[in-house]
């Protein structure tokens, strides 16, 4: 099982585990979240947390994940998600916004 499996594995039991989410950034620093099994176990976390009402961890998870990032398309479609999940979950229509511009820059056309 990769390291960001067990990782989310804690984090669905216990979500304060700051040391669990400098693991995490420790393997986005390292390109090993940049799979799309990573990419799809992240997904489905944010939307399980989402749902649990655990909106700052949803939010460092993007962070984490954008960080982690090299592919401009993936950059942008997660800096969107972020985005439309500050704007319609959070309700934080300042940093949603600013997403959403940082998507403009990433994508001009």
């Amino acid at each position: 099982m990769p390291a960001y499996q067990d990782s989310l594995s804690i984090l669905d039991a216990e979500p304060d585990r700051q040391d669990v989410l400098l693991g995490l950034e420790d393997l986005a620093r390292h390109g090993q979240l940049c799979d799309a099994g990573a990419a799809s176990a992240l997904d489905e976390a944010r939307r399980r947390y989402a749902g649990q009402g655990l909106f700052e961890l949803v939010d460092r998870l993007f962070d984490i994940e954008i960080a982690g990032t090299t592919d401009l398309d993936r950059l942008a479609d997660l800096t969107f998600a972020k985005g439309k999940v500050l704007l319609e979950e959070a309700l934080d229509e300042v940093r949603a916004m600013a997403c959403f511009r940082r998507v403009l820059d990433l994508r001009p056309e």
